[in-house]
């Protein structure tokens, strides 16, 4: 199913030469879209499940279509997924959460049933208000970092229709226009704390 899935947002971006695709998480803040343009295991995914569990709707936990012209993001409908074993630190909220919307496994991932009112269908638009670059670190301390996040959006895209100085131009249009932290924290409520604070989400 991962690979089918993965396959499958490759031909969708295929087949529609000017979009972009960022590998990145993406959460509903107030203003518009947050996004996590993090490497491999760098820990987005939780980090979504953390947000959905606060209440708020997540986007994307993996991977993000741009669309050309508008530049606005364009939610995938793809349930998220945890990796296992499942975090054994992640807190009660967590826990119960994942507990509650158990779907498809195997012995590498869990799939989280999401309902409607906690993850953005297919189709669904809106711009980026702020990127965040994680950090797991004994601070919490959100610090400025316009020009890292810019590189590392640039690094997370993997569509390949698009001239390099055309992703260059949307992507610090993107970036611009965007709160852009690098985000130190302990813990995934601590991050959702400090995340909804930045970007004035109650």
């Amino acid at each position: 199913m991962c690979d089918f899935l993965v396959d499958l947002i490759k031909a969708y971006v295929a087949e529609q030469p000017s979009m972009l695709c960022l590998h990145t998480a993406v959460v509903e803040l107030a203003g518009g879209l947050v996004i996590f343009p993090n490497t491999y295991k760098a820990g987005k995914s939780t980090l979504s499940i953390h947000f959905a569990a606060a209440g708020l709707k997540l986007y994307a936990d993996d991977v993000l279509p741009i669309e050309g012209g508008t530049n606005q993001d364009l939610a995938p409908g793809l349930l998220p997924r945890l990796r296992v074993p499942l975090p054994k630190d992640a807190g009660l909220r967590f826990d119960d959460f994942v507990d509650l919307r158990r779907g498809p496994s195997s012995d590498r991932f869990l799939y989280i049933d999401l309902g409607e009112d906690e993850l953005a269908a297919f189709g669904d638009r809106a711009p980026v208000c702020g990127i965040v670059l994680l950090e797991r670190d004994e601070v919490d301390s959100p610090t400025l970092a316009a020009s890292e996040a810019l590189k590392r959006a640039i690094a997370q895209n993997f569509a390949r229709g698009v001239p390099a100085l055309d992703i260059l131009d949307r992507l610090h249009a993107l970036a611009n226009d965007a709160q852009c932290w690098e985000l130190r924290y302990r813990s995934g409520e601590d991050a959702v704390a400090l995340l909804c604070d930045a970007f004035g989400e109650n």
